[in-house]
């Protein structure tokens, strides 16, 4: 049975966004009351337009492909696949997309999941319908968002990393200040010809020191490489 249900997107625009249409967003829940209220919420978002919605992990990856969201907004647990594989299966197809993961669970573990999964944003069911769209409008900026509930979690979790000088000094000798310096303009959220435009390097040539670092370091992604930087005190929160 295909769970995939397309939706005639809206005819609404948001300013300094490079989608012709707005931005678009890919809905993946496995409620169908959850979805029809994310819907709404959503439809009064000036610029946004909702291109699909599925309950179904595997034709969300396909939506994914296809229809190219800026987006995509996972409820977690899902019941074919968990959430967080979704999201790290998403983001291959996606280059410039971006996950907002939505949860019951604010717990300090789940949270690091999703993070370590690529998520971009982490919400919790229980927040007010405003913590959506400062959720969108953060991730479109290119910035990590938490709702408040979860924030202080991974704040008092950074604070206490804080307390291991000797680690961190450990960590921080294992790279050298070029790949600080790379570092840190990515937990900036800066984009690959910017940072080559400071590093003095092509953008292709930051892709490329950008994925030795990755492995260096053991991270799998972008949002990885900024909590390490946060953790060692290379980039501020």
């Amino acid at each position: 049975m295909n769970n995939l249900l397309e939706i005639p997107r809206f005819n609404n625009h948001l300013a300094n966004r490079t989608a012709p249409d707005g931005v678009k967003v890919l809905l993946v829940d496995s409620h169908a009351m959850l979805r029809e209220g994310l819907r709404k919420l959503l439809q009064e978002i000036d610029g946004v337009s909702i291109v699909a919605e599925t309950s179904d992990g595997g034709d969300a990856l396909k939506a994914a492909e296809s229809l190219r969201p800026d987006i995509v907004i996972v409820d977690i647990p899902m019941p074919d696949r968990q959430g967080l594989d979704i999201t790290a299966s998403l983001l291959p197809s996606l280059p410039n997309g971006k996950v907002i993961v939505l949860s019951s669970d604010s717990s300090l573990e789940s949270v690091q999941k999703a993070l370590a999964a690529g998520a971009a944003a982490y919400l919790i069911k229980e927040n007010p319908p405003v913590e959506l769209s400062r959720a969108i409008k953060a991730v479109l900026d290119q910035r990590i968002y938490l709702c408040p509930e979860v924030a202080s979690f991974v704040v008092c979790d950074y604070l206490r990393m804080l307390t291991l000088p000797a680690t961190r000094h450990n960590n921080r000798k294992t790279i050298n200040h070029r790949e600080q310096q790379l570092l840190k303009l990515v937990a900036e959220g800066k984009r690959s010809k910017e940072i080559g435009i400071r590093m003095q390097l092509k953008p292709s040539s930051v892709q490329v020191a950008r994925s030795r670092l990755m492995k260096k370091l053991g991270c799998a992604n972008g949002t990885e490489l900024t909590l390490f930087a946060l953790r060692m005190g290379i980039a501020n929160p």
